[in-house]
């Protein structure tokens, strides 16, 4: 299949509304001169300014557009703006810019804002828990809570 290429319109678009049509993300500083965004996730647990998904787009900020060829795919990945943690980089997505497009990173998105919302609090000093993927063979796959604070890294257990 061939790449798709598209403007930055054409991204916006496609990103998260609510039902009155109001974005739900909100633009990011350009990173390699690639627009970035983040879907921010709030609920009971997780604060204003604590989880996000951030959101490169692949649509070069002196064009407009996405490049017509190339290994940059559209990347996404829950991230902590407080704590400027990327919450496990193997964790992030790749969504290739072949047709369809729009429709695979909505699905991404609503994976990882639903894992997102899984962060809890950390019972020993209070800040947010991030969730992981455990990689070991035996544990391969199951997620877990850890406290994203460098100076407790508190043990949250596993989610069932």
């Amino acid at each position: 299949m061939a790449v798709e290429r598209f403007s930055c319109a054409d991204f916006e678009d496609a990103l998260p509304r609510d039902k009155e049509g109001n974005s739900l993300w909100e633009q990011r500083e350009t990173v390699g001169h690639e627009y970035t965004y983040a879907v921010p996730i709030i609920n009971g647990t997780v604060l204003s300014g604590e989880l996000e998904i951030r959101v490169h787009s692949s649509v070069n900020q002196r064009t407009g557009w996405s490049d017509g060829t190339g290994e940059n795919s559209i990347r996404l990945y829950l991230y902590s703006p407080k704590y400027k943690k990327s919450l496990g980089k193997t964790e992030s997505r790749w969504i290739t810019r072949v047709s369809g497009w729009d429709k695979r990173m909505i699905k991404q998105l609503r994976e990882l804002y639903a894992r997102g919302l899984k962060s809890s609090r950390c019972r020993k000093c209070g800040e947010l828990q991030g969730v992981f993927t455990a990689k070991t063979s035996k544990n391969k796959g199951r997620q877990f809570h850890i406290c994203l604070n460098d100076d407790c890294k508190e043990w949250g257990g596993w989610i069932e």
